[in-house]
């Protein structure tokens, strides 16, 4: 969890869950991503999640995860 900014143009705020997400199609490959919708408290190592898509610009849409 963080309350810092992690990269150039997001919103200032916070928490951010920042996660690294492993996918059941290719568990070699690890998403840095944020863990949405959800307490950080409540974030589990493991935990199961699906694909949330937040489009922040025309241009720009960001891939996070929300509990399943």
């Amino acid at each position: 969890m963080t309350h810092h900014l992690v990269a150039p143009g997001f919103q200032e705020g916070g928490p951010y869950v920042v996660a690294l997400v492993q996918l059941d199609e290719q568990a070699d490959l690890r998403l840095p991503t944020n863990i949405v919708e959800c307490k950080t408290e409540d974030v589990r190592v493991g935990m199961r999640v699906a694909p949330v898509f937040e489009k922040v610009t025309d241009e720009v849409t960001l891939l996070k995860f929300r509990p399943a």
